[in-house]
């Protein structure tokens, strides 16, 4: 393990959740519950991709996180980081500004879970602060400017699409049917098998999520994810996609009946975030889906040599479940 200034620097162990709590109520002035931590990184039974530094009290002053994503990239198996958590407790701030304690963090981060871990691909989405601290500190590469797509809801209108649509707490039995079958179309992204919508969004504290289900003839074509907020009071998101990519009446009966929740629960928005070259994000266009800029920023950085993020960007596929909106 490493110090600076008398500091430890290491990964997680058991015990450290309570003081990285409270480093976060600190840093950010809201809450994260101990539940919320060990479901965000100790949840999926991977290695949690932690690293801290730690004083004299075995208090936790630093911490960089990433969310580990089981991931698939051509066919085979990968493991993906989703940066998220920076933080550095006041008193040792100046060290952003000097390559101290938080460069010593993130370069053992680097090293740990990267350079000498499973990690081959880390993203995440940054604002202009984070861009420039990222980019010097973690090597990432702006891939695309961040939008939303999001269509105004007329509270008058019950719109429709054809498209069985059914709706549940849980993922569909054959969702994992859905899954290999969009394997050859999204062949780069986290694994949307059962394993992780049901870690992703049946496992979190607080729960919110719900799931819609299309079908053609008594096979399922779209599974999705809904729920009743964004980071704006007036939004809703639909907040994971799973299509097949056969026939758009599909997804646009899926979106429909997203948007038929979103206005029943009193907003005038509906938000999905998808990348900007994406089938998805044209059909949603052709929906009457608008961009809207988030200020935020994908970026990534290889770890695997071989593996160009110029080349895999175009065929880079994420959803707002990718990330820790909402």
């Amino acid at each position: 393990m490493n110090a600076v200034r008398g500091l430890e620097i290491g990964p997680w162990r058991p015990g450290d959740e309570e003081s990285i709590c409270r480093l976060f109520r600190r840093t950010f002035g809201r809450e994260k519950s101990l539940a919320e931590w060990r479901w965000e990184f100790l949840g999926q039974e991977i290695e949690p991709h932690v690293m801290v530094a730690r004083d004299d009290d075995g208090e936790v002053v630093a911490h960089f996180g990433g969310i580990p994503h089981r991931a698939r990239v051509a066919g085979r198996a990968a493991m993906f980081t989703v940066a998220v958590d920076s933080m550095v407790a006041p008193e040792h701030r100046a060290g952003l500004k000097r390559r101290g304690l938080f460069a010593a963090v993130v370069g053992r981060w680097v090293e740990r879970f990267c350079e000498r871990g499973p990690v081959e691909i880390g993203y995440g989405l940054a604002n202009r602060e984070a861009l420039r601290i990222g980019g010097r500190l973690l090597g990432y590469t702006p891939l695309e400017v961040s939008v939303l797509l999001a269509r105004r809801l007329d509270p008058r209108s019950e719109e429709t699409a054809p498209g069985e649509v059914e709706g549940g707490d849980a993922p569909a039995a054959d969702h994992d049917d859905l899954w290999e079958r969009c394997a050859g179309r999204l062949d780069v992204t986290a694994c949307r098998d059962a394993r992780f919508m049901d870690w992703r969004y049946r496992d979190v504290p607080g729960g919110g999520y719900s799931f819609l289900a299309v079908r053609r003839r008594g096979r399922l074509t779209v599974s999705a994810v809904f729920k009743e907020r964004y980071v704006v009071s007036d939004s809703a998101t639909l907040v994971d996609v799973l299509w097949d990519g056969d026939d758009p009446s599909d997804l646009a009966a899926c979106v429909r009946a997203a948007e038929r929740r979103a206005r029943a629960a009193g907003h005038a928005h509906l938000a999905v975030l998808l990348p900007n070259r994406s089938r998805e994000a044209a059909e949603l266009h052709a929906l009457g889906y608008r961009r809207a800029e988030t200020g935020l920023t994908l970026v990534g950085r290889s770890f695997r040599a071989g593996l160009d993020l110029a080349s895999i960007t175009p065929r880079f596929f994420f959803t707002c479940g990718d990330f820790d909106l909402v």
